[in-house]
């Protein structure tokens, strides 16, 4: 089991909200991180968590002084060939990969992060990112692969979605409490208004055929009752959470 959170911390640069949710957590994926939260971050899970940065995967932050982390449990993940890809913008946005292999065993999974394109106009812009995102993510050589952001995605937004993989909230069965986690202001737990309310922040599963079990089974799926949203007042977006079950793919095995 893996154990997932995903969350725009608002160029925070102390972020204690995400040091408490960590503790329920195994992998990271963070947006709008600042150097100075990285080092907090850095300092703070020492010891527990590899935090990885755009400067350690051979990359810089962007000219507005932020971009993305990700950071993994040490005692559950050996981290393999961190890295920062370009992607197609006019912001400088840049997907993150990490390989992790499960400690004591051959299990490899690929997660992998991103801040997609910021604003209403920029839908052909995204969906572009998420054919790229999509690419990294039928790599073959893993088991199993996750993308955990901030899509910026829009309600009437589809189109690319499908090729990064399965929706967590959608195979969570859609529920409704669970559906906004966005909506333009910190809300420290308020109630999201629909008015406003969108699901940007979005976990993606990408599965292959699992070795063992039916010809149906993937290599990784969520497990049901474990989907959630964390609130702060200090983000205007809610953290994303969920579990999942990773086992070995065939392809990769042969």
């Amino acid at each position: 089991e893996v154990r997932v959170l995903t969350w725009n911390i608002n160029l925070q640069p102390h972020c204690a909200f995400v040091l408490n949710t960590a503790q329920s957590a195994d992998v990271l994926c963070l947006q709008e991180v600042t150097p100075m939260a990285a080092a907090w971050l850095q300092t703070e899970l020492e010891g527990t968590f590899h935090v990885i940065t755009p400067p350690q995967c051979g990359g810089a932050w962007d000219t507005e002084g932020h971009g993305v982390a990700i950071a993994v449990r040490q005692s559950m993940f050996e981290v393999q060939a961190p890295r920062l890809h370009k992607m197609t913008s006019e912001q400088e946005r840049c997907l993150m990969t990490v390989g992790l292999r499960v400690q004591q065993s051959r299990l490899d999974l690929l997660v992998a992060t991103a801040h997609l394109e910021s604003g209403r106009e920029a839908v052909a812009m995204r969906q572009t990112q998420l054919k790229e995102v999509a690419k990294h993510m039928c790599n073959t050589s893993f088991d199993a692969a996750l993308f955990a952001a901030d899509c910026n995605l829009r309600q009437e937004e589809v189109g690319s979605v499908e090729l990064c993989g399965q929706d967590a909230w959608v195979l969570a069965g859609e529920p409704k409490d669970k559906q906004w986690t966005w909506h333009g202001a910190g809300h420290d737990g308020a109630q999201l208004t629909t008015s406003r309310a969108q699901r940007f922040d979005r976990i993606f599963l990408k599965g292959r055929r699992a070795a063992d079990g039916g010809p149906n089974k993937e290599s990784v799926e969520l497990q049901q009752g474990t989907f959630s949203l964390c609130t702060h007042g200090d983000t205007d977006h809610c953290g994303v959470q969920c579990t999942l079950r990773v086992g070995t793919s065939r392809e990769k095995q042969r």
